[in-house]
């Protein structure tokens, strides 16, 4: 009786561990699915969408892609506003580096994005950062429709759009920054320009509007660069500066067609030597051949997108893409 009573207590206790193994086995497979289902959350949009809605109140800022300049300006946009929001319209899966300023990843289109806004708070900023991008991203149609106000890059000269559209030329801000932080000194009477793409004629544009000093200051600016499309677009500008022939009671502007290398002369006597190449790299090589075999008294100053220690440099990202710039 003993041993039929133990039997019976071993198949009870079998039974009990083949329960709470199917227990734990269905536990398993329960937290693992949970586990998935909070994961597929966390890396789908669902997690960028709630932490949307968690902020609504801040002031957003939409930059459509996360190039170098929209982490530029973004960063910018931090420093000077602790309350911002920054969205990047990309999934984080295809960026290297993570900006050191607080950001979310949602790849949405900018209508559902201001559907979690609600209208609360200030109007969202949205950036087009890609040079004329805003004519041929899918996310800029309708933006005219969405209460934003949108900021796009351009290499026109077009201004606005609609109401809420506004360009911006990185060309003009670069020559803007350049002429504030770098200004005509009265002693200053020889300017010479290598370049004159895009970057050339915004800084000689600049220079016309704001290169007043006085009226016995008389500067002469030598241009080396193909000039047949500012003449075509200037077309009066005889009427206040002499062409091609230095003025000693007016400002003159002389184009050079030939090589700068080919004008040892003026490079020598140059009170200053802007090298604004659109092509950065070669810029870079104009300055290192002046360096090496011109002997200029005056300064260079070379357009560099970043820091150049020990070099006159302008026109960084950090210094172009700023909120005081773009934003207006």
């Amino acid at each position: 009786m003993k041993a039929r009573k133990n039997i019976y207590l071993y198949f009870i206790a079998a039974i009990v561990l083949v329960y709470i193994g199917l227990f734990l086995l269905l536990s398993a497979g329960i937290m693992v699915t949970l586990l998935g289902a909070v994961v597929s959350f966390i890396t789908s949009e669902g997690m960028p969408f709630l932490m949307l809605s968690l902020q609504r109140h801040k002031n957003w800022y939409y930059f459509a892609d996360c190039g170098v300049e929209s982490n530029t300006l973004a960063a910018n946009i931090y420093k000077g506003d602790p309350n911002a929001l920054i969205i990047y319209g990309e999934k984080r899966i295809s960026q290297i580096e993570i900006p050191n300023h607080p950001c979310i990843y949602l790849s949405a289109s900018p209508d559902k994005i201001m559907a979690k806004k609600r209208n609360i708070g200030t109007k969202c900023k949205f950036f087009f950062m890609k040079e004329n991008d805003i004519g041929i991203n899918s996310r800029a149609v309708n933006l005219h429709e969405l209460p934003v106000e949108v900021y796009a890059r351009t290499t026109n000269g077009q201004d606005k759009l609609s109401g809420n559209i506004n360009f911006f030329h990185s060309y003009e801000c670069c020559a803007r920054q350049y002429w504030r932080s770098k200004p005509l000194c009265s002693h200053e009477n020889t300017i010479v320009l290598i370049g004159f793409g895009n970057y050339g004629c915004s800084i000689l544009e600049r220079a016309i509007l704001t290169n007043i000093i006085s009226i016995e200051q008389h500067v002469a600016y030598h241009i080396f660069g193909d000039a047949r499309e500012f003449f075509a677009i200037h077309d009066r500008l005889g009427e206040l500066f002499s062409l091609d022939e230095e003025s000693g009671t007016r400002d003159s502007l002389l184009f050079h067609g030939e090589n700068w290398a080919e004008h040892r002369s003026i490079l020598e006597q140059a009170d200053r030597i802007i090298i604004c190449e659109d092509d950065e790299q070669n810029g870079w090589s104009i300055f290192w051949t002046l360096n090496k075999y011109f002997k200029v008294p005056g300064r260079i100053d070379l357009r560099s997108s970043r820091k150049a220690p020990g070099i006159s440099y302008f026109g960084t990202n950090e210094d172009i893409y700023t909120s005081q710039q773009i934003i207006f």
